[in-house]
């Protein structure tokens, strides 16, 4: 049930690609220019220094050199993305945000996420899954626009967007690469990863199939005392993708793709409980004191998976005037999360008579996500223009239950247990049109019309005492939501010379509204929220191919905000809306070959994002977050910058190697706003910024390949996020994984 689980001034802002989007695992006797980078962030292929927003490209390779194998493992080389919430959904899509733009808690998300231009899980909150996080030995890239992207994009990407790109089939030559791995946590076991994919030209220059594939058990580091065991929270990934390219004639391409993920985790955990003077007085100042030891929970075994597959067929035909695409695509997505909450629900136990009792909540939630896209795309002399209709419809189910358990771990009944779909269906008109008013200046206009409907309802019941808490068992009948949003996009460049662009770009985007049923006492619905970003941008190589940059200034102004409020008492959640936010900053990323076979690649973040408005002060029938006007918005660094290098060198004619480093360091931050409310004394705390130094090193030999690294050489105790729920409960922090140091060798076949 919802209410359980969601339980025009300028700054300068500073932004460099941070994996810069070449591979750093090239050849070390390549010359040392910069290699052009391809994004389709407006859907389609442009160099990245072409298109008139802020775009970080990161390849596959460069995940795969140092195992960053989730997006809690590199986001902090990203510029602008930032990471909060609940501990134990560090890693969901809600959980993301970029330049600022979030409220704080698990609602709904203000980024959305793209599997090769795919949207992927849901729109809203509800049914919402894990991040996808692919194996680097699916992925090509992974490309991050800053910025709202609504007019091409659609709902929920507020602050950006992150498109997963897999590989591609090739209709002209045979490759295959195998790659196995083995990795020790400090405090913790070891792990070991194999990956491979093959490309197969099947008739030449018309039919390819590509196949890849990984099977990973990650290494484990975190202990449970509650039953003494050791390394609890062990993950195993299998995935694979298969691609079918079929080119009958020069003008026309069909791609079949089927993608699957699967992943298991031993102990789902849900953050490590510090602060162990706020167990007998919540208003305490926050520490970051494990109560248990570091790396160490006292929760029941709380077991969990999340899956999802992915079907598309992608068709491209030049029609001589102008380029048809057709994207239909089909997702499922499916997880399981069984948590320990009695630091949340501890007050259930006494009222059946459990004396150290305990409470796990189960969490199913299963969301199908079909999706049309039909677009013309034409490229002439003084206009381009795009067109293009989209569809999309959701049906998300919802299942969540508290079971009680004896202090011995016996079963001891379900207090709760919720049960509720949710629908979510879209239609839209979108384009725009860029005017080639001189060689030099481009004007780009777009715009976004859609349809929007919703609907929800619910089963919840109650057994026993819990209803003096949670009320009766109750039907919540059908309620339904529509709206027809609009968003826009006015972008002039101005082309200095073939490689260096300036622009401005001002555009607006939305989060839909929705039914808000389940939680008496509270609106039936909330409205939608909205942004309007204004951004000056430079971008480019000015004189010469060893260097390239892209600066960016930006100026974010958040309306009608949502906010996920907590009942401090029942502990249920519910949306509302109020008050409003800007979010002024200035990113800056580059990349410099000084001399032969070296890179190096600064990024700098400044991102200042504040309250506007103070939040609705308390009614009888809402009890809202706290926060006033000039207060930090949540889980949003100051500063952060991430400093990358490499050096490549032959050694002999077939032998040449590599190093490379990696410094990363995330600012201060403040939690999520606390609950308005006696009920809630917990305040709202600081989380401490952090910094990661990495290193990597490697050898080339022929085909081969064999590579060292070593992550958070420091041990540093990171926090990635924390939480107290609003003030009402025991604060929870999620840390980065502790120092790691890995090998792996590859096997890379590439012929024609």
């Amino acid at each position: 049930m919802r209410g359980l689980k969601h339980s025009v001034p300028f700054v300068a802002a500073l932004t460099v690609a941070v994996f810069p989007s070449r591979s750093m695992a090239q050849s070390a006797s390549s010359a040392p220019s910069l290699e052009e980078v391809v994004v389709t962030a407006q859907k389609v292929k442009q160099r990245e220094i072409d298109v008139p927003v802020a775009v970080t490209a990161i390849r596959a390779s460069a995940l795969i050199n140092q195992d960053l194998v989730q997006v809690t493992d590199y986001y902090s080389r990203i510029p602008g993305l930032q990471i909060g919430g609940l501990p134990s959904n560090a890693n969901g899509i809600a959980a993301l945000s970029i330049r600022g733009i979030t409220s704080g808690t698990a609602g709904n998300p203000t980024v959305a996420v793209l599997i090769d231009d795919v949207p992927f899980g849901a729109t809203t909150s509800a049914g919402q899954p894990p991040f996808p996080d692919l194996d680097p030995a699916i992925l090509q890239q992974v490309e991050v626009l800053r910025g709202p992207q609504g007019t091409l994009y659609g709902a929920s990407s507020l602050g950006g967007l992150i498109n997963l790109v897999t590989k591609q089939p090739n209709l002209e030559k045979y490759s295959a690469d195998v790659q196995l791995g083995e990795s020790s946590v400090s405090g913790g076991n070891s792990g070991w990863s194999g990956r491979g994919s093959a490309n197969i030209p099947l008739i030449d220059h018309r039919v390819a199939l590509l196949v890849s594939g990984v099977y990973r058990n990650d290494p484990a580091w975190i202990d449970n005392k509650f039953n003494d065991t050791r390394n609890v929270n062990q993950v195993i990934t299998r995935g694979g993708n298969a691609k079918l390219l079929i080119s009958p004639t020069d003008d026309l391409s069909i791609t079949l793709s089927a993608l699957a993920q699967h992943q298991t985790s031993v102990n789902g955990i849900v953050g490590i409980m510090v602060c162990p003077q706020c167990v007998t007085d919540k208003a305490s100042p926050v520490d970051y004191t494990p109560l248990y030891g570091r790396n160490t929970v006292n929760l029941s075994p709380s077991p969990g998976f999340n899956t999802f597959e992915l079907y598309s067929a992608r068709v491209n035909y030049n029609l001589g005037w102008a380029d048809l695409t057709s994207l239909s695509a089909w997702n499922h997505t499916q997880w399981l999360n069984v948590q320990d909450v009695t630091f949340v629900f501890g007050f259930l136990p006494p009222l059946y008579n459990l004396p150290n009792g305990r409470v796990t909540i189960n969490n199913v939630n299963e969301s199908s996500r079909f999706t049309q896209e039909i677009r013309l795309h034409h490229s002439g002399k003084h206009f381009d223009w795009l067109a293009g209709f989209y569809f999309n419809h959701e049906q998300e189910q919802i299942v969540q239950a508290l079971d009680l358990f004896t202090a011995s771990g016996s079963p001891a009944g379900v207090p709760y247990d919720g049960a509720g779909p949710f629908y979510y269906s879209e239609r839209a008109l979108f384009g725009d049109v860029t005017w080639h008013i001189t060689p030099k200046f481009d004007l780009q206009v777009g715009g976004r019309y859609s349809s929007l409907d919703e609907s929800y309802y619910s089963t919840t019941t109650i057994t026993g005492n819990a209803s003096l808490v949670f009320g009766p068992t109750t039907v919540t009948p059908k309620a339904s939501t529509s709206a027809h949003p609009v968003t826009w996009l006015v972008t002039p460049s101005y082309h200095i010379n073939k490689d260096l662009m300036a622009y401005f770009r001002a555009a607006s985007g939305y989060r839909p509204g929705g039914p808000n049923t389940g939680v008496p006492g509270v609106p039936t619905s909330y409205a939608p929220d909205k942004v309007y970003s204004y951004e000056l941008g430079l971008k480019g190589a000015p004189r010469s191919s060893d260097f390239s940059f892209d600066a960016a200034l930006f100026d974010i102004e958040w309306k009608n905000i949502q906010l996920l409020d907590t009942d401090p008492i029942s502990q249920f959640t519910y949306f509302t809306n109020g008050s409003a936010a800007r979010s002024q900053g200035l990113e800056l990323t580059g990349s410099w070959r000084p001399w032969r076979g070296f890179v190096i690649n600064p990024t700098f973040t400044y991102t200042n994002a504040r309250l506007t408005q103070s939040f609705p002060p308390p009614s009888p029938t809402v009890t809202p977050l706290d926060g006033v006007s000039g207060s930090e918005l949540p889980y949003t660094a100051k500063y952060s910058g991430d400093l990358n290098f490499q050096q490549n060198f032959p050694l002999t004619a077939s032998l040449s190697g590599y190093v490379g480093a990696d410094y990363s360091y995330v600012g201060q931050r403040m939690s999520g706003f606390r609950t308005n409310s006696p009920s809630a004394p917990g305040p709202r705390f600081s989380i401490p910024g952090y910094g990661l130094f990495e290193l990597n090193a490697g050898l080339f030999w022929n085909d081969w390949r064999l590579n060292l690294y070593g992550r958070n050489l420091g041990n540093v105790q990171g926090v990635v996020s924390a939480t107290n729920r609003g003030g009402t409960a025991q604060p929870v922090a999620n840390f980065v994984q502790p120092r790691t140091i890995g090998v792996d060798i590859e096997y890379n076949f590439d012929r024609p």
